[in-house]
């Protein structure tokens, strides 16, 4: 009995690994401590985030193209 549920333990262990801590982001972010600017993101909202990029629920971080900037 024991044997058994130590193997049922173990498989769980293996299945559960990867489930139950947050997965590192391939997306660049900014730099927090950067400068900031007033940017208006794609879902039309105003916010002062660091220069060159806005944030959206839908989309996260993202670099605001060229051009598009907001005056410091």
């Amino acid at each position: 009995m024991t044997k058994k549920l130590m193997m049922v333990a173990a498989c769980a262990a293996v299945v559960l690994m990867g489930s139950g801590v947050a997965q590192a982001d391939d997306k660049p972010a900014p730099d927090p401590n950067g400068p900031k600017c007033w940017t208006s993101n794609n879902e039309g909202h105003q916010q002062l985030t660091p220069c060159g990029w806005a944030y959206s629920d839908s989309s996260g971080w993202y670099e605001v193209p060229r051009g598009f900037e907001a005056i410091p």
